[in-house]
């Protein structure tokens, strides 16, 4: 799923198909799922449909980053919705959970990492008010990863 959904938000910015999913790229995308869910610090949640059908995801917890402190920070590590489920509201209750879950942590930011290339992402995030914070690290196609900023309000609701 986070393969295929990546493919349709990075390759409209110009990411390579290949780079994308690419025998290297999707071992890259399986290590690193195969380590957040091996850990009990990374929680995944899935949306689906009333028929059990998956439509997205989203993994958070600590900060990947040294300089960023779990007890002020919670990242939101990988989010995908498929295309099909686009404008149905999907990402937008997969990002309340992750408010609640950081507000229920006691973080005062939520933080994530952006492809440049991902414009659909970039506009998703600023409407729920993510901001750029100046920090980026190496990405694909010779970008940088964008890392943006959110206020948490610890006045969000409880986790159900």
């Amino acid at each position: 799923m986070h393969t295929r959904t990546r493919t349709a938000y990075c390759a409209a910015g110009g990411v390579s198909e290949q780079e994308l999913t690419g025998p290297a790229a999707r071992a890259r995308r399986r290590d690193a799922w195969a380590r957040g869910l091996a850990t009990s610090t990374v929680t995944t949640w899935c949306a689906e449909r009333l028929d059990g059908t998956v439509t997205g995801l989203l993994a958070a917890g600590p900060p990947h980053r040294k300089e960023l402190h779990a007890a002020t920070y919670h990242e939101l590590h990988r989010t995908a919705v498929w295309p099909h489920a686009w404008g149905q509201g999907v990402g937008g209750a997969l990002h309340q959970e992750f408010i609640v879950r950081a507000a229920a942590a006691g973080c005062a930011e939520g933080v994530l990492e952006c492809c440049p290339a991902d414009a659909r992402a970039r506009r998703c995030h600023a409407r729920r008010g993510w901001r750029p914070d100046g920090a980026h690290r190496p990405g694909p196609s010779g970008s940088d990863y964008l890392r943006l900023r959110l206020a948490i309000d610890p006045s969000a609701p409880q986790p159900r």
